[in-house]
């Protein structure tokens, strides 16, 4: 009975690590090549239930999800008082692309979004999509930077990339 047990617990661990070593390997990447994105961002996004050039402003912390090995992004301080959280992974370096979800008890609001990180680093821009007041799905503009000085920066880039050609400035 005894050996029985042995080999039982043996193969759960064997499981478990085999399980545990590549999760770790994983995040430490992850860490690596996110560790300039980690901390609090700055951020203003185009509210589509607002009138056309109202901006939802709010504070974000970017931080990284073992379990998941994605970033995690979560807002506070919004100026509608709009509360998600928000996971992303990172593609060819530049870009952040994933899914968001409203955490206010009883909604339903989720969507998608995509970020592409500046030259520099210091700032994101792109688009977010998701359901308006009649569940419609629309996309709104979204832009982040490390501080509130490269916000007009970020909104520049992203109303460049609207237009057919954008010139190198």
């Amino acid at each position: 009975m005894t050996e029985l047990l042995i080999t039982v617990v043996a193969a759960a661990f064997g499981a478990f690590l085999k399980w545990l070593l590549p999760a770790i390997l994983e995040w430490w990447r992850l860490r690596q090549l996110t560790s300039h994105l980690l901390g609090n961002w700055v951020s203003h996004y185009q509210g589509i239930d607002e009138p056309i050039d109202t901006w939802v402003t709010e504070t974000l912390t970017f931080t990284l999800d073992f379990f998941r090995s994605q970033l995690r992004i979560k807002n506070a301080d919004s100026s509608r008082e709009y509360d998600y959280t928000a996971y992303g992974e990172i593609k060819n370096d530049i870009h952040i692309i994933g899914q968001w979800t409203s955490k206010r008890p009883g909604a339903n609001a989720h969507g998608c979004f995509i970020q592409t990180i500046s030259a520099q680093g210091n700032c994101m821009y792109g688009y977010w999509v998701g359901p308006d007041k009649t569940q419609a799905r629309r996309y709104g503009r979204w832009v982040i930077a490390r501080d509130e000085s490269n916000i007009a920066l970020a909104k520049k880039l992203v109303e460049d990339m609207r237009k057919p050609y954008a010139p190198y400035t």
